[in-house]
């Protein structure tokens, strides 16, 4: 079996950051951010950072990582009538056209238009109103106040292996897949 096989068996996981949780609860970049972001580029992630303004204010807040990270803003909106978050960019519509169904999905989220994308992940980051979706929806989440805590969890937990893909967003991105 050639490598090329191989790799396209083993399941793939994506990082998705809503652009508000990469931000401080007084909307400066958190000085984490960065940091979380170039791991995860470093340890071969596609990272999303998708956000409710011009794609020009991503790439400038993520910097000179804005040729790695897939940055996607509303000036390209893609809702559509089977998104629950009604925002100019739903999250779910810019990213599961872009994967296969068994890719995992490690998403890190704030707000509730980042809600429509925690459903359809396996491992979800969750802070305010995002938080307060996933317990409502019962979505299993790490709650988080600064992308450090995401770096630190990220680092010890999915780095190391201790995460596993979460069946029931595996079924809800397949789902998708066959009904869209």
């Amino acid at each position: 079996m050639s490598a090329t096989a191989q790799t396209t068996t083993e399941p793939q996981c994506v990082v998705v950051c809503e652009y508000t949780a990469c931000l401080s609860r007084f909307g400066e970049p958190d000085p984490y951010c960065i940091s979380f972001l170039e791991t995860c580029i470093k340890e071969s992630f596609p990272v999303y950072v998708i956000g409710q303004v011009p794609v020009q204010k991503i790439k400038a807040m993520v910097g000179s990582l804005a040729q790695a990270v897939h940055c996607i803003g509303n000036d390209s909106p893609q809702t559509d009538e089977s998104c629950e978050c009604s925002a100019a960019v739903c999250i779910r519509n810019s990213i599961l056209p872009a994967i296969g169904d068994e890719t995992a999905i490690l998403s890190v989220c704030s707000h509730n238009y980042g809600c429509c994308i925690a459903r359809f992940s396996d491992v979800v980051f969750a802070r305010d109103e995002a938080a307060a979706y996933c317990n409502a929806e019962k979505i299993p989440h790490y709650p988080y106040s600064t992308m450090f805590d995401v770096k630190r969890l990220f680092t010890s937990k999915v780095l190391h292996g201790k995460i596993h893909p979460r069946n029931k967003a595996r079924l809800l991105r397949k789902d998708a897949f066959e009904t869209e």
